[in-house]
């Protein structure tokens, strides 16, 4: 829930595991605002990073969700690698 109006800044990190691909969308509210995608083969791992920038209402809710369709296998964080949401008011 952002605490206050304002211009917020805020980044998203998902590492998948072999073999799997998964989305990660911004949802403000009901509404979403950016997406990103990572795919691996079977041998490798792979990791995406989301940015954006938003002006906000006190009160709005900003969270990552998958998509319900498109997607398969493993989200990973561990020690190696981590999948991550951070935000922060800029003004």
């Amino acid at each position: 829930m952002v605490p206050q109006a304002g211009t917020y800044f805020f980044s998203w990190t998902i590492f998948v595991d072999h073999s799997s691909y998964h989305s990660a969308r911004l949802i403000v509210n009901t509404e979403e605002h950016n997406a990103v995608y990572a795919r691996t083969d079977s041998t490798s791992y792979a990791s995406t990073t989301g940015i954006a920038i938003l002006t906000l209402n006190k009160g709005d809710e900003v969270f990552i969700q998958t998509s319900q369709t498109f997607n398969k296998g493993r989200i990973m964080s561990d020690e190696y690698r981590r999948t991550s949401f951070t935000g922060f008011l800029i003004y």
